[in-house]
């Protein structure tokens, strides 16, 4: 949102006669703006805080619990509105509150009754009072000052949870309907801090439970304890009063998260290392409830009793219902069946298909044509003059393969088991993945998705029916659980949906996609040989569609109707090179799925232009010079290093046939000065164990793309074993040295930084493991203290990968099979 010029700032904060209420008015004023303080005694708080009315503050005499809050709080508004000309952003923060001990039973209904007008009641008021004035100017933030104990239960204050819980629902509600109209939503969940409010709270006036009493009687006490000693606890009202400050302005941290956070939803924030750990707790027993769920959720849902029409590939109830369509299968004479059956299985409410009896679907005779239907494919039949004789093929449209005006059964078992909130998904994927891997265009993500929710997708004619898969491939890669992944149910789903969608003849980007991010989930949880097959049936599709090379390839379809469609092409490409040579990093005389670029390629744009939408201009690959400049600190970086990694690759291969050393260690040597003026222009200027800049994810995954391919190529020289045919005496001790030398400054400069930045980026797992083995073999010849130091920082960047991506693991377990890890003590 708009930053708004502090002159028009004003805050009204309840509750600002003493605690953290005192300490918001006073970060405020320091800032510069206007601050209106509430509370129910003003005379004393203006005797014992001074320093509010000297910084420009005033005091309002109000007291929430009153019926008439709401009349005085509009006449605020109107005297302010009368004192500015133009907009004014209101910063309304409910904070005014107390709490109330014991359990619910031993409270009268009169006691009840007044803590809720002060605790709910008294909110709305000021919610009915100000509301308006934020929806007038389109702007505002809401700040509703709750409890960590609003989102935690705490029995021993049940009430007080009980309110905070509510408030926390009410504010999470207005944020969905003032998001759209420009209003900035808080929901502040504070630990313990340095206040008086523990000492002003209320008891039960009925007592305590004799059956409660040791339990509650015990917190009572601590909380009496805590009002009469405020430093029993660790939180500091003047830093929470300059956070939230900070998150008003968008400034420090809160620059970053509120340029990820959606505008309909409510920021929930914590403050306190004690709040964060129990917010922690209370989700882990949320999501351990919610697994255990998943078998019987859906067990209530009404059955229609209607019959299964056994279309095939499955009637449209079963899919629903998540049950099997029996069919009466015919058979040969040997009684084998002559149809197949593509089943629609229900698992943990996730659909798979089941393609085992599809083998033999094309073998069928034509009589056997009408008891046969496969998926339903694209409306236009792929054009088979493409392979049969390219004289008579004209190019389809972009999307001439990738909609079906039919109700498709692809298409619905991926929505079927799509969440309701797609933009969600959406950008959680863009706020992890994409930052690291950025081959979708946001723009034409969300528009296409906003289709989706404002369609019937399973009839819309013009709807890519492979953009829920692409949802799920999302979906599948940003989930936070880690599991045996080649066993869930939801890989299950997005491979068996990817080969369905291939076998009905779809061909289009959003395919590709799947199998990209696909891909990628398999290569980095180290499902082999899945991720080779993988990105080879990407890189076939891509070939296929002769984004490969626009010049000279057969082209399927039409030239790009966009600049960012054809931007997109273009990276998805890239992306599919990419993980081509990536698998391929420790694999012998097996050829490359992705062809090397054409001299004319053009490298992606840099990433802020391509996620804004901004047409700008790409740089050649083939560039007399590695560019360091900003418009190139993207994803271009990695595509760069990647094409270095090919070219070692391919030395790799030529070493072990040929016999020409002179020209291979010309080659070598220059392959080395190239790697090095690449790695010069991705390396920060200083790198340290502890970093202290920032460095985006694309330039630390391309240094470490680059580290690899230095190290391969190293390994091939620093051997002082000679192999093979006679070599060039000076060339070979000069490569050796290099080698040699390039190596240690790998291992213990380069490799152990790229594990400090912990960016949960498994691209750097491949370097990390190099590295480490290379530190493990200088520690076995002489023992040196700086390679035990590497390579305890290196072994723990991969113990930091190891949560998130399966593939550290693997490479964790090949560390302890070659007893690497034992040289290293945590």
């Amino acid at each position: 949102m708009r930053p708004v010029h502090k002159a028009n700032k004003v805050w009204l904060i309840t509750g600002a006669s003493s605690g953290l209420g005192l300490e918001m008015a006073i970060s405020a004023l320091r800032a510069g703006h206007r601050v209106i303080g509430t509370g129910r005694n003003i005379a004393k708080a203006a005797a014992d805080h001074s320093q509010f009315d000297a910084l420009g503050g005033q005091w309002l005499q109000l007291d929430i619990a009153h019926k008439d809050a709401q009349t005085t709080l509009e006449r605020v508004v109107a005297n302010e509105e009368e004192k500015h000309t133009g907009q004014i952003h209101w910063v309304v923060v409910n904070n005014a509150g107390n709490t109330l001990l014991g359990a619910a039973e031993d409270m009268s209904e009169h006691q009840v009754s007044g803590y809720l007008q002060t605790n709910i009641f008294g909110i709305i008021r000021v919610w009915k009072a100000m509301l308006p004035a934020l929806r007038r100017h389109n702007q505002g933030t809401l700040i509703t000052i709750s409890s960590i104990w609003g989102f935690v239960p705490k029995p021993e204050n049940m009430m007080y949870s009980a309110v905070k819980a509510a408030i926390e629902s009410l504010t999470e509600s207005y944020a969905n309907l003032l998001g759209p109209l420009g209003v900035r939503t808080m929901v502040v969940e504070p630990g313990g801090f340095r206040t008086s409010f523990p000492g002003n709270n209320s008891k039960a006036d009925g007592g305590v439970t004799d059956d409660y009493k040791e339990k509650i009687s015990k917190w009572m006490d601590i909380v009496d304890a805590a009002g009469r000693n405020p430093n029993m606890v660790n939180g500091d009202p003047n830093l929470f009063g300059q956070r939230i400050l900070e998150a008003v302005e968008g400034t420090g941290a809160f620059d970053d998260i509120w340029s990820q956070q959606r505008s309909d939803k409510a920021l929930r924030i914590q403050f306190g290392s004690d709040c964060y750990g129990l917010f922690g707790e209370r989700l882990k027993d949320i999501q351990t409830n919610y697994e255990k769920m998943a078998a019987i959720a859906k067990t209530t849902d009404v059955r229609l009793k209607r019959k299964c029409s056994k279309e095939r590939p499955s009637c449209s109830l079963c899919a629903r219902l998540g049950k099997r369509c029996e069919y009466i299968e015919s058979t040969d004479p040997d009684g084998h069946p002559t149809s197949p059956t593509v089943a629609i299985n229900r698992s943990e409410g996730l659909s798979i298909i089941d393609h085992r009896n599809q083998v033999g679907a094309y073998s069928h005779s034509p009589s056997d044509a009408s008891n046969t239907t496969l998926a339903q494919g694209p409306d236009k039949p792929f054009p088979i003059s493409f392979f049969l004789d390219a004289d008579f093929l004209t190019p389809l449209s972009s999307n001439g393969l990738a909609c079906t005006s039919q109700p498709c059964f692809i298409r619905q078992s991926a929505l079927n088991s799509l969440e309701l909130d797609h933009e969600e998904l959406c950008e959680g994927y863009l706020s992890t993945i994409h930052q690291w891997l950025p081959i979708i265009s946001r723009k034409r993500l969300m528009t296409d998705v906003g289709c989706i929710s404002s369609t019937d997708a399973d009839t819309d004619a013009d709807a890519d029916v492979c953009l829920p898969i692409l949802l799920l491939c999302m979906k599948l890669c940003t989930t936070s659980l880690y599991q045996r992944h080649r066993d869930t149910t939801l890989y299950a789903l997005v491979t068996s949906l990817c080969s369905a969608a291939e076998s009905a003849g779809f061909v289009s980007l959003r395919l590709l996609q799947c199998l990209v991010i696909l891909s990628v989930f398999e290569l980095f949880h180290a499902i082999y040989p899945a991720a080779y097959l993988t990105i080879g049936r990407a890189a076939r599709m891509g070939i296929l569609m002769g984004i490969h090379d626009r010049n000279r390839a057969q082209q399927l379809f039409q030239a790009a109707e966009t600049w960012t469609l054809r931007e997109e092409q273009r990276r998805t490409w890239w992306a599919i090179f990419v993980l081509d040579r990536l698998v391929n990093v420790e694999t012998n005389g097996m050829p490359f799925a992705a062809p090397e670029p054409c001299f004319e390629d053009l490298l992606p744009i840099n990433d802020v232009d391509w996620d804004q939408g901004t047409i700008v201009g790409s740089e050649h690959l083939y560039a007399k010079v590695f560019s360091s400049s900003a418009a190139t600190a993207s994803f271009a970086m990695i595509c760069h290093a990647s094409h270095m990694l090919s070219k070692v690759c391919r030395h790799r291969e030529a070493k072990k046939t040929s016999e020409d050393t002179e020209q291979l260690f010309s080659e070598a040597k220059q392959l080395h000065l190239t790697l090095v003026a690449l790695h010069s222009s991705l390396e920060p200027q200083e790198l340290s164990l502890n970093p202290v800049q920032s460095i985006s994810a694309p330039r630390l995954i391309a240094l470490a793309i680059c580290t690899s391919a230095r190290f391969i190529l190293y390994n091939m020289y620093a051997c002082n074993e000679p192999s093979g045919p006679a070599v060039c005496e000076p060339l070979a001790l000069e490569l050796q040295n290099i080698s040699l030398a390039g190596v240690r400054y790998l291992a213990t400069s380069i490799s152990p930084v790229i594990a400090r930045y912990n960016l949960d980026c498994p691209f750097l797992a491949s370097c990390l493991y190099h590295a480490a083995t290379e530190c493990a073999w200088f520690i076995q010849e002489d023992h040196e203290p700086e390679m035990y130091m590497a390579l305890r920082n290196i072994v723990q960047g991969l113990r930091d990968l190891e949560s998130c991506w399966g593939v550290a693991r693997e490479y964790l377990h090949l560390l302890e099979k070659a007893g690497v890890l034992k040289l290293v003590k945590f």
